[in-house]
């Protein structure tokens, strides 16, 4: 039947919709090293709006309540998740970011002027260092080429001298160009590493012809390349290791590089020995192998 108390009535419910707070997140810093600080700042969302920030486990701080929060630091690497509520008008609303957190920490090693210069029958090294910790080592490396080095030996910064400079001195030098370069390492969990530009100097003792001869070991087939030729003709003998002449040719002097056929020999070493006007003998083992 209806209401028949209060006819032509009706009960009249009013409700305010209220937007959501205007949540956004205008500055953050992105990417971060461990314990560098970084910055967070919230769009004004307006009178009466409060802002909560949830910056995760491992933050400092952990919890903020202001729209602008400076000198947040993780001391842990990783991405971390940043969440902001804004609440007004008791409507909340929340958006979260994320930031990356990385180990920055890059040893700083500086090696620079280095320095080869020949003294006599040996090659001196020198260089500066420069490092913002102590473990670190140097290895001293020597090229013919450029390309393929070896080691020499190795300086802790305990042999510094002062002023950080450091010496090195190869008692023996190959024969032509020597290139040298400073390796160094980092000893800690990271392994960090690195070269040095390199210094060449050319080592040849007064009176020696300087060659090379290769492949070695050889099947027969070998190449005697002059480093320094000149007009001057170029007696090759292919003796055994007692001395005894295997093989006796005469070269030019003006030519780099000579063929030999050593296929008529058998296996095992000999002596390559170079004789030129004015110079001292110079003599380069060699290992012959049929197979």
């Amino acid at each position: 039947m209806g209401c028949t108390e209060y006819p032509g009535e009706t009960n009249i419910i009013s409700k305010v919709i209220q937007p959501y707070p205007l949540t956004q997140i205008i500055d953050e810093p992105g990417t971060l090293c461990e314990n560098e600080a970084g910055r967070f700042e919230a769009a004004i969302a307006g009178g009466g709006a409060t802002y909560e920030w949830d910056f995760g486990p491992g933050a400092v701080p952990q919890t903020a309540n202001t729209r602008v929060v400076n000198g947040v630091t993780w001391a842990v690497q990783g991405v971390k998740t940043v969440t902001l509520t804004v609440t007004r008008f008791d409507c909340s609303l929340s958006v979260s970011t994320t930031v990356t957190v990385n180990n920055c920490f890059q040893p700083l090693i500086v090696v620079e002027d280095l320095e080869a210069v020949v003294n006599g029958e040996r090659i001196d090294l020198s260089w500066r260092a420069d490092a913002n910790f102590d473990e670190v080592m140097y290895f001293i490396q020597r090229s013919e080429d450029g390309v393929q080095f070896e080691n020499l030996g190795a300086l802790s910064p305990l042999h510094a001298l002062p002023g950080g400079g450091f010496e090195f001195t190869d008692l023996n030098p190959k024969l032509g160009d020597n290139i040298y370069r400073i390796k160094y390492k980092a000893l800690t969990e990271d392994d960090f590493e690195g070269y040095s530009t390199t210094a060449m100097a050319h080592f040849q003792p007064d009176g020696v012809s300087i060659i090379t001869a290769y492949p070695n070991p050889t099947k027969g087939n070998l190449v005697v390349e002059l480093l320094e030729p000149n007009e001057d003709q170029v007696l090759v003998e292919i003796t055994t290791p007692y001395g005894q002449v295997m093989k006796r040719i005469m070269c030019p002097g003006s030519v780099d590089k000579h063929q030999l056929d050593l296929s008529d020999l058998p296996e095992g070493v000999y002596m390559v020995r170079v004789k030129q006007k004015g110079l001292r003998d110079f003599t380069h083992r060699i290992v012959k192998m049929d197979r």
